[in-house]
């Protein structure tokens, strides 16, 4: 998960909203009991993270 956030971040989880595609992005992992939210700031090359839930 690390090494795709860095390389192709556009390319993990998907759209938080289905209608803006290009904000916030969730990534469920851990058989679904882990969800992450996080951002991508392009211009500056960072993924910043929002939310980490783990049930």
């Amino acid at each position: 998960m690390r090494t795709a956030l860095e390389r192709s971040p556009w390319t993990v989880g998907r759209p938080w909203v289905a209608t803006n595609p290009t904000g916030l992005r969730t990534l469920t992992f851990g058989a679904g009991r882990a969800v992450l939210v996080f951002g991508i700031i392009d211009r500056e090359r960072r993924v910043f993270l929002v939310s980490l839930v783990i049930a």
